[in-house]
């Protein structure tokens, strides 16, 4: 995930009388990422410039269409409201024919549904989406979420959407995002998906992939970014985005089974060493472990606390005589800091006697499933926890 630079290929096109511009690029299929600063903007010097990244996905034969917004008193294009498409190459995007209308007021409502979780297209509209997708597949891709929304999902019309998007497709992310959560949706017989190593667009598939991951460890490319981008994912919107991932962050791994190193990098050190000494915040897993709540307090200065550090360390220390800790690198951080918090919470939990917390048969795939994390992330946190020194004594 680095910039692109120049668009190979591309040109501007703008009518600055009607106050729109554009940009057209040829690009290779496959995955990229739509960086925007989150608002508010830079310029209200209320948040620095914190970026974001929305992914995009590009299908051999198709074009990617991204319409920004620019709301009043902004200066920069509104990626919240962003609104994407698809469009067979030379064909041409006619968004203003009457049907069209409709089946643009049918893409809205199904993201506004997502963003409210409701079903808020109608029948009607919603056989708009599903007859549009052959000429727009992301319409089909919606319609089939929106299927999934009602009480009783009509299955044989799902998948037969599902298979038509897959054969104009290919292995698109959110194809395989679809078929997941159709599985699950059934709880049918368990079927291997290919690896999936970038985030589909709509978010709902990408936390199915997530959530997927934790039963079929593998699911999700370890080290790729959608390995990598779940442990920063924004959750309340409907497409999938991200706080902005660093390219070094990204290295492929090495032949070693480790991360190679970007050139001049120093080798990382988590800064977690005192990750369970001091504490004054609550933790996403604290309504999991029975609505805990945060104390502030030092583990040295309670009996309690002492010993769910050494249940801790005694889990992390298992983690390691198992094998089963990789490299982690740079970039870590958000993903520790999760796993790190609910850890303590289960080993605090344990030291109380809670049968709902039993730290001592936790495995890395419950693990995930509770932080909401693909394993292969929490592999790496749980082993940034071992070599920043929390298993020694």
């Amino acid at each position: 995930l680095a910039p692109l630079g120049g668009f190979l290929g591309s040109h501007d096109v703008g009518i600055a009388s009607n106050g729109w511009a554009g940009l057209c690029a040829d690009l290779d299929p496959g995955g990229y990422a739509l960086e925007c600063p989150l608002p508010p903007y830079p310029h209200s010097g209320s948040r620095g410039q914190e970026l974001i990244q929305q992914t995009l996905w590009v299908a051999p034969g198709w074009t990617t269409l991204v319409f920004l917004p620019c709301l009043p008193g902004r200066r920069l294009p509104s990626l919240e409201l962003a609104s994407v498409h698809m469009a067979e190459i030379d064909a041409g995007f006619e968004p203003y024919e009457a049907e069209a209308r409709q089946v643009n007021l049918a893409a809205e409502l199904a993201l506004n549904g997502m963003r409210t979780s409701q079903r808020l297209v109608p029948d009607d509209l919603l056989n708009l989406l599903l007859h549009a997708k052959f000429k727009n597949p992301m319409l089909g891709i919606l319609g089939a979420h929106v299927l999934l929304q009602g009480p009783k999902t009509k299955w044989q019309l799902f998948d037969q959407v599902v298979e038509n998007l897959k054969k104009m497709l290919g292995e698109a992310p959110d194809c395989t995002a679809l078929e997941v959560l159709g599985q699950g949706r059934r709880r049918s017989e368990t079927v291997s998906f290919s690896a999936v190593s970038w985030p589909p667009m709509l978010a709902a598939g990408y936390r199915a992939l997530i959530a997927h991951d934790s039963d079929s460890p593998g699911l999700i490319e370890d080290g790729s970014v959608a390995d990598h981008a779940a442990a920063v994912l924004h959750t309340s919107w409907p497409w999938s985005r991200w706080t902005r991932l660093e390219p070094e962050v990204l290295q492929e791994l090495d032949d070693s089974g480790g991360f190679e190193m970007a050139v001049g990098e120093e080798p990382w050190n988590p800064p977690w060493g005192e990750a369970l000494r001091t504490r004054t915040s609550t933790t996403r897993g604290a309504g999991v472990l029975g609505g805990v709540r945060s104390m502030d307090e030092r583990a040295g200065e309670s009996p309690t606390n002492e010993a769910a550090r050494e249940l801790l360390r005694q889990w992390l220390m298992e983690r390691e005589t198992e094998g089963k800790l990789i490299f982690p690198r740079k970039g870590e951080g958000p993903a520790v800091a999760q796993v790190t918090e609910y850890l303590q919470r289960m080993a605090e939990q344990s030291t109380y006697g809670d049968g709902r917390a039993d730290l001592s048969r936790l495995t890395l795939s419950q693990l995930s499933r509770r932080v909401g994390l693909p394993v292969s992330t929490v592999r790496r946190a749980v082993s940034a926890l071992v070599i920043s020194g929390l298993s020694q004594k």
